[in-house]
């Protein structure tokens, strides 16, 4: 469960139909498609790039992914090389659904941060990157960035637009 006030995470067991669930004061429930929200996590490679990463067939919001990588210590999956981007658009594509990576421009509008630690995202790179012409800030409010799985590439989106997600742990 995540309590937007303290920004902190507590797991949970399985919710049991003879004890009610949280209310709102207690915060936000993300219920996670396994009992065990490590047990998801497993290597991945493609060429020499290899990642611990879980893959959520759970649409949600930016911010959701973002806490719910965070209550599992981990971060929201940054394809910072063209390995990582392929391994994920690979995994997307399978899947037919768009995912976000932790990528976005919440604090200064053209200016993308990685989640993960904070680093901005090299512009150099938009063509290599990015889909046709993105990231273009469609009717001034696509801030966070998904994947774009019929693309394998990047793509500037609405954050509250409803996306499957992949979170990455460090090995």
């Amino acid at each position: 469960m995540f309590d937007e006030v303290t920004s902190m995470c507590t797991p949970g067991g399985k919710l049991s139909p003879l004890q009610p669930g949280p209310t709102l004061q207690e915060g936000d429930l993300y219920v996670l498609p396994r009992d065990d929200a490590y047990e998801g996590f497993s290597l991945h490679t493609f060429n020499l790039t290899t990642v611990n990463m879980a893959y959520f067939y759970v649409p949600v919001t930016y911010l959701q992914a973002l806490e719910a990588c965070h209550c599992m210590n981990s971060m929201l999956y940054a394809p910072k090389t063209l390995d990582k981007l392929e391994l994920i658009a690979d995994l997307a594509y399978t899947t037919q659904h768009n995912i976000w990576v932790g990528l976005d421009d919440l604090v200064t509008e053209g200016q993308f941060i990685w989640s993960e630690d904070g680093q901005p995202f090299d512009t150099s790179l938009n063509s290599i990157f990015f889909y046709d012409d993105q990231p273009d800030n469609y009717l001034g409010d696509e801030d966070c960035i998904s994947l774009r799985y019929n693309a394998h590439r990047l793509n500037d989106a609405n954050c509250n637009r409803p996306y499957f997600f992949s979170c990455e742990q460090r090995t």
